[in-house]
């Protein structure tokens, strides 16, 4: 019967009392010889300026790079460059909080009085509106571009304050 016995230099098969020993690979996985062509090999793969996908690396691969930043920084140009401070009085009837604007970017709503408040994206809010502001709580939009209004509930003493921030 074969048995194979393994040691980290030698692969040895037994076979009816005669051992022969077989030419093996290293423990790093190859000839001397292949071992100097792989090294070449390398050496040859370093220099190489082009990546796997065709495109030019190190210093081209870097100015591919920073163009593609310079878009981005050029498309987050459009973000806001002017705020305007607003209040308006709490009321228990619906008011306009702000009026549309596609300059908006975005917009802070602050409920600054003694009551919650409800905020509508639209032009007449209700105390069902779906969004509601208890005292002191905030409301960040940087989407919504419309009118916005908003009520209280009965007898409120205080304001909204409100930053819209605008693109010039």
């Amino acid at each position: 019967m074969s048995e194979i016995n393994r040691s980290n230099d030698d692969l040895l098969l037994e076979q009816e009392a005669t051992t022969t020993e077989l030419q093996t690979l290293n423990t790093n996985g190859a000839k001397e010889a292949k071992q100097d062509t792989m090294i070449t090999d390398l050496g040859t793969i370093a220099g190489d300026t082009t990546s796997i996908d065709g495109k030019v690396s190190t210093e081209a691969k870097q100015d591919d790079i920073i163009s593609e930043l310079q878009d981005i920084e050029a498309a987050l140009a459009g973000a806001g460059n002017t705020g305007t401070e607003t209040t308006v009085a709490a009321s228990a009837t619906s008011v306009a909080l702000v009026a549309a604007n596609t300059a908006r970017r975005e917009i802070y709503i602050r409920n600054d009085s003694n009551k919650d408040m409800w905020i509508v994206y639209g032009a007449t809010a209700t105390a069902t509106s779906a969004i509601k502001l208890k005292r002191g709580d905030i409301l960040v939009e940087d989407r919504y571009t419309g009118q916005m209004a908003g009520i209280w509930d009965t007898a409120p003493t205080g304001n909204a304050r409100i930053n819209e921030v605008t693109k010039v």
